[in-house]
Order: C-alpha cells, then sequence, then structure tokens
C-alpha cells in the first residue's frame, strides 16, 4: 500500500485545483519559506480527520480554506482527497485504489466521501486503524512534532506506540463495549425501578382485575336478560298487532262514523249487506227486501223533527226504507244503482215522537 496522489482546491494556500501524484521511492516536496509545503502536510492530516484547529496552525476550521489575496477573491469551500493503492489489501476494503476526500465550506457544513460515497468520520478512522496512516499515526510528522513528542507525558506519548504496536483497534472497540455496557447498566437500573414500581402495584391491580370479572359477569347477564325482555315484548306487541288486525278487520264496513250534530242533520247512516248490530236508545233502523237491518245511532235528540238524512249505501238492494225502533218508515231511499262502491244519497226524514 503507498500514497498515489493528492488532489486540492482551496485549501489553504492552494487556491487552484493541484494534484500532486506519487510513484514507488521518495518524493520530496521543496520550495521557500511560505510556499506552501507545511500545507500539504496539513492537507493530508485534515482528510484523514482532524479536527483539532491548532494543529492546522489555524483559529477556526473554516481558516483552512483559501481566504483570497489583492488580486483574487475568497473561496467558499476547501476540498482534499487522497488515492491509496490497496492491492495487497492492507486495508480492510474490496477496492484496488481507495480515494478518501473531505470537503469543507464557509457556512460549516461538511462531508466525508470514500470512493465518491458520502460517509461518515468514525468510517474514515475506523478505516485506517494500526496502519500508521490516521491523524494521530507515525506516518505524519509535521513542523515540531519530534519536540513535541519528546516533551509530551507518558500516557501522551503512549497513543504513537499503540498505533506502531497495531492495537489501537482492539483498544478503540474496547473502549466502545464499555461504553455500551456503561449505557446497558443504566438500562438495567432503570429497568428494576420500573419493575419495583410495577411490584408496589400488583395488590391494587389484583383488586382491580376482580372487580373487572365481576363486572364482565354481570354485564352479560343484564345482556341476556334484556335480549329475552326485548324478545317477551316484541311477541306481546305481535300478539296486540294481530288482535288490532282482527277488530279492524271485523268493523272495516260497519264503522260507526262520530255523530256530526248540527242544527236539524241527522249523523251518517252507513248501509251494507252485513248484519248490524242492535244499539242502545232510539236507532234508525234500515230495511232491505230480503231482511231487516239496524244500524245503531242515538237519534234521542232529533224526536218530533223533521232531519236531512245522509247515507252512504253498499249495497245491492235498489229501495232503502228508514225507520225508528222498527215503526213504520219514516223515510225511503231509492239507490240509482248497484255499484261496488259506496254510493252517497240524501233526503229528508220526519222523525215522530213516542
Amino acid at each position: 500500500m503507498y500514497l498515489k496522489s493528492i488532489e486540492i482546491q482551496g485549501f489553504k494556500s492552494f487556491a487552484n485545483k493541484i494534484k500532486f501524484e506519487f510513484h514507488n521511492g521518495i518524493t520530496g516536496i521543496v520550495g521557500p519559506n511560505g510556499s506552501g509545503k507545511s500545507n500539504v502536510a496539513d492537507a493530508v492530516r485534515w482528510v484523514l480527520g482532524e479536527q483539532r484547529v491548532k494543529q492546522l496552525r489555524g483559529s477556526s476550521m473554516q481558516d483552512v480554506i483559501f481566504a483570497g489575496t489583492q488580486a483574487r477573491r475568497p473561496l467558499g469551500f476547501a476540498y482534499v482527497a487522497i488515492t491509496l493503492d490497496n492491492a495487497d489489501r492492507a486495508l480492510p476494503i474490496d477496492y484496488s485504489e481507495v480515494t478518501v476526500a473531505r470537503r469543507i465550506y464557509r457556512s460549516g457544513e461538511s462531508e466525508y466521501l470514500l470512493n465518491g460515497t458520502v460517509c461518515r468520520l468514525r468510517d474514515v478512522n475506523e478505516l485506517f486503524y494500526d496502519t500508521g496512516i490516521g491523524k494521530e499515526g507515525y506516518s505524519i510528522i509535521g513542523q515540531g512534532q519530534i519536540d513535541r513528542i519528546l516533551s509530551d507525558k507518558p500516557q501522551d506519548r503512549r497513543a504513537l506506540f499503540d498505533e506502531a504496536a497495531g492495537i489501537v483497534k482492539y483498544k478503540h472497540r474496547k473502549d466502545q463495549t464499555l461504553k455500551r455496557l456503561e449505557s446497558e447498566r443504566d438500562n438495567l437500573t432503570r429497568i428494576t425501578d420500573i419493575l419495583n414500581e410495577l411490584e408496589k402495584q400488583i395488590p391494587s391491580l389484583e383488586k382491580q382485575q376482580v372487580k373487572a370479572r365481576e363486572y364482565l359477569k354481570r354485564r352479560d347477564a343484564l345482556k341476556r336478560l334484556d335480549v329475552n325482555a326485548f324478545l317477551i315484548e316484541n311477541e306481546k306487541n305481535a300478539r296486540q298487532l294481530q288482535e288490532l288486525i282482527g277488530q279492524e278487520e271485523s268493523f272495516e264496513e260497519e264503522t260507526n262514523i262520530a255523530a256530526i250534530r248540527g242544527a236539524g242533520h241527522l249523523p251518517f247512516i252507513f248501509v251494507t249487506d252485513k248484519e248490524s248490530v242492535d244499539g242502545r236508545g232510539h236507532s234508525l233502523g234500515v230495511t232491505r227486501q230480503e231482511k231487516d237491518a239496524t244500524v245503531s245511532l242515538d237519534v234521542s235528540a232529533y224526536i218530533g223533527k223533521t232531519v236531512d238524512v245522509t247515507m252512504f249505501v253498499k249495497t245491492s238492494d235498489k229501495l232503502i226504507r228508514v225507520g225508528v225502533d222498527g215503526s213504520e218508515p219514516v223515510c225511503c231511499a231509492e239507490v240509482a244503482a248497484a255499484a261496488d262502491g259506496w254510493t252517497e244519497i240524501h233526503t229528508k226524514a220526519a222523525l215522530p215522537e213516542g
């Protein structure tokens, strides 16, 4: 595995897009002071995920973007990409070439790309564990790096030796596992608290369970009683309906309309071929040729008077005679024509006294 190329645009002093290509052997970048030699190393460190601004010799992360000159306007972004030859599969990824890129905008937004696909910083870090290429790796030694390593505390220098020994990946995994264990321990504590709280509610819930079962039992019983009561009431109503229908059919053609007691006007008389029923008090008798029929109407108020008589006739008879309590007819009416429907006849009758 070796570094094949570095592509830089808008990073620090590199306003124009530039690509450094490397081959087998040693490649040196030379130039006068201030020409940007250290910026190349900073670009590699930055694209590998460096987050400490001081390591990049700046005051904020936006300082890595080309700030412009008197003759050129500043740029709005910085972009760096490094390409590594991975023919020996030293990196745990199934590509013969691996390109890692980072882009940042002046708005503060940034992104990492792995072979052109957006990825996380964590993915980049895990890719270079134990290779010595990471931001903390020994492959990048910047200005003053040797002095800093020699002056650092032993625990700070240990990170460099861990990287060289190839155990950084395992220590990182250990730290992540410990964090997950701590999180699970907190979850277990929370679950224990919840269980303790629920155990306190068990006696009350048991009482509510008994009440709920009793309620369901009585509710079902009440439902059965309601259904039975409905069926009984429905059967009763059905019988009453049948009785009313029978009465209606029995008296359909014998209906006695309420008396219209106007001045000198007798109540309506209905005459049919059916036998009529005797009434109380004075009543008008209807005489037919074959036999007599009595219409039950009280005419006490009209005795000794001459009144108008309105008859609705539904009979095959040609002549209708009307008398009081079986006496001689007080009036006669001819039926104009026998018909299946009702025929209305108007006449006058003098009702004798006694």
